[in-house]
């Protein structure tokens, strides 16, 4: 990435300014290398390690908004989980034809009401194992953002979020369950 490709050429950059400090008898050995350019631009803030979680205060807001999905699916919160949708997110959620565990009239449907139809289909075991995701990484890219994380299961799962209406939204019904 391009934080990494930047904090490369500085650390070249450093290695070869200290390579040439102190200690030569050969002072036509030395390079000189001028370090003003790289001091004089602050330092990019660190990119997470695969692994860490997240840090700044948007990779935060996205886990948070991830946990509150899952949180409003696991608790069968058709109503808040769709809040953290898009509305063409939750548009094309309340269109979905859920099969015949669906009553009533499909004109009818929303997407609150789909979303408790949905979650029927995971036992308590798999809604248990994801309420215990941990986020293990958040990349931010523009108004994107890809959430990872694991569940208790050692199964990871991805999640893309979209900024909207001030916040981060899931733009469609594409979560991943645990697998147990």
């Amino acid at each position: 990435m391009r934080v990494r490709a930047l904090l490369g050429a500085a650390g070249l950059i450093a290695a070869l300014g200290a390579g040439g400090c102190g200690g030569s008898s050969s002072p036509d050995k030395t390079t000189p290398v001028s370090t003003t350019a790289a001091a004089a631009q602050p330092a990019p803030a660190p990119e997470p390690e695969p692994g860490k979680p997240p840090r700044t205060p948007e990779e935060l807001r996205a886990a948070k908004a991830v946990r509150a999905i899952y949180r409003a699916l696991i608790d069968g919160d058709g109503r808040a989980f769709c809040r953290r949708m898009t509305p063409e997110g939750a548009t094309l959620v309340a269109t979905v034809n859920t099969g015949p565990a669906a009553k009533g009239d499909p004109a009818k449907k929303t997407c609150a009401s789909n979303l408790r139809v949905f979650r029927r289909g995971y036992d308590k075991r798999t809604l248990r194992a994801a309420s215990k995701l941990k986020v293990t990484l958040v990349e931010i890219d523009g108004k994107n953002a890809t959430v990872t994380f694991t569940f208790p299961t050692a199964q990871t799962g991805t999640v893309t979020l979209v900024r909207s209406g001030g916040g981060w939204k899931l733009p469609g019904l594409t979560i991943t369950m645990p697998s147990l």
